[in-house]
């Protein structure tokens, strides 16, 4: 219930980009970085005469991301032709699966409460608050189906947005990536409820590389919106958690003005502008009888057996929760360390190619989930932009020989991400510091400290190495001015 008088649905439709190196049906490269227009070919423009051929890879990914969200496999599944016009559709129609979807009637849990993903998981620039024994309540969301389609192009809008712009351009280097769409039932009776949702739907699919979180858009979610029973609107293209937040809070306070002026709330596409910070209006609802489908003449049905999908799902990594637990088994580290190393995606395995040249798994592990996972968070960066294992080694063995301090450590790991292209030696090159000598100028700048000291109060001694590493720009041991100290002074 939101408001006085206010109760709340939300639908999610997750169109999720599949982590294949080809597009759908034919064979130009899905790198999101190439120019535009550049990964294009007769198949994916949609040129006469060209014919589709399906890419399997898209098949057993589908198959994964069915796994996830425990839904019920088709074994028998086939492709429709969704007709509409679009700059951004050069066939004037989509490939996709109306009629008989590979996968139906699933099965996705959330906490309600809390959201029991690790402290700052990247996830889209969205952080999340973690406690491991924070009170939930689990809630089962619905999945109605879950489809294979093609991606369509991208339009994008010079100079404001689809109201404003002065002019348009179209990119079809997206024509034919793969998207397996997740439709869920009208599950969610709040914002946070449909946010926590989609944050650990793409934290799952990235951390199993059903999709790849460095590619641009790969998880785009269609929001649908009503209030009191009343007719649903539809919040289109929405990337990234933060983005959904901001268009439902905008489209429930649009819906909550319009219900308490007495007016009618209809049927239609909008969009969120960051712009103005409002839904715009795009078009009145079509009807899915609008679209016309019809059945794709050119693709044979999908046809399956149970060894391809179990086969599909043996190519699948462990979950989460699976890694926790052979962490605590196979290393013996807290369930606190486990956890963080088991739910950051990609940095257990990270953890383990480390720690073939290195002797303390604790160390190792306590150095990843501290510092490093502080600075890669800060950099919003996937492991795969992350110093290499190469360079974490070197400075692994530079800790346990106690070639630097914790203190110099700590501000060594910064310089790695912040200048990666330099070699560890560099960085961690250290200006000439006479610690005798900075030790003699605190001394006599804190006659009161030596006085306490001399006089049986040994926690004085704390205050002085302190200054000492102020003064010697924290290029000192500490364990090793303590002893310094402890000679003059005893």
């Amino acid at each position: 219930m939101i408001g006085t008088n206010i109760h709340l649905m939300i639908g999610l439709e997750s169109h999720i980009q599949l982590a294949t190196k080809s597009k759908l049906f034919c064979s130009c490269s899905t790198n999101s970085s190439a120019e535009p227009n550049e990964n294009t070919c007769e198949i994916c423009l949609g040129y006469p005469g060209t014919k589709p051929t399906l890419n399997k890879e898209v098949v057993r990914k589908a198959l994964m991301l069915a796994k996830i969200m425990n839904c019920k496999i088709n074994y028998n599944s086939k492709f429709n032709r969704k007709i509409y016009f679009y700059p951004d559709l050069p066939k004037s129609f989509q490939i996709t699966q109306y009629e008989e979807p590979i996968a139906v009637k699933g099965e996705f849990s959330i906490d309600v409460s809390a959201s029991r993903l690790p402290n700052g998981a990247n996830l889209s620039g969205a952080a999340l608050d973690h406690s491991a024994t924070a009170a939930t309540e689990k809630k089962t969301i619905h999945i109605t189906r879950a489809h294979i389609e093609e991606d369509p192009g991208k339009i994008e809008y010079v100079g404001g947005h689809i109201g404003t712009a002065k002019y348009v351009l179209v990119d079809y280097n997206r024509c034919g990536v793969p998207l397996c769409e997740v439709v869920t039932d009208p599950d969610f009776r709040s914002i946070d409820e449909a946010v926590t949702y989609v944050k650990k739907l793409f934290h799952l699919l990235s951390y199993l590389d059903i999709i790849d979180p460095n590619q641009e858009g790969v998880m785009r979610t269609d929001a649908n919106i009503s209030i009191n029973g009343g007719k649903r609107v539809e919040l289109k293209n929405i990337s990234g958690s933060d983005a959904l937040e901001k268009a439902l809070k905008s489209e429930l306070s649009r819906q909550s003005f319009l219900f308490a002026q007495g007016k009618v709330i209809e049927q239609e596409t909008r969009m969120y502008s960051e712009e103005t910070g409002t839904t715009i209006l795009l078009r009145k609802k079509e009807q899915e009888e609008d679209y016309g489908y019809i059945r794709e003449p050119d693709l044979l049905p999908i046809t399956i057996d149970d060894a391809f999908v179990q086969d599909a799902w043996k190519q699948m990594k462990k979950l989460p929760e699976e890694v926790e637990s052979e962490i605590i088994s196979k290393y013996k580290l807290s369930k606190q360390i486990a956890y963080q190393l088991a739910f950051k995606r990609g940095l257990y395995a990270y953890y383990q190619s480390c720690l073939k040249y290195l002797k303390n798994s604790d160390l190792l592990a306590k150095w990843l989930v501290g510092d490093f996972l502080k600075c890669a968070n800060w950099h919003n960066y996937e492991i795969e932009k992350c110093p290499s294992s190469e360079k974490l080694i070197e400075f692994m063995q530079m800790i346990e020989t106690g070639k630097i301090s914790e203190r110099e450590g700590k501000e060594l790991i910064k310089k790695m991400f912040d200048d990666p292209k330099k070699g560890l030696g560099d960085l961690a090159e250290k200006k000439g510091v006479d610690l005798d000598s900075v030790i003699s100028e605190v001394l006599k700048e804190n006659q009161k400290s030596v006085d306490q000291i001399k006089a049986g109060d040994p926690k004085a001694i704390n205050f002085l190495i302190g200054q000492v590493l102020r003064k010697a720009g924290f290029k000192g041991d500490p364990n090793e001015i303590r002893k310094k100290l402890e000679k003059l002074l005893t």
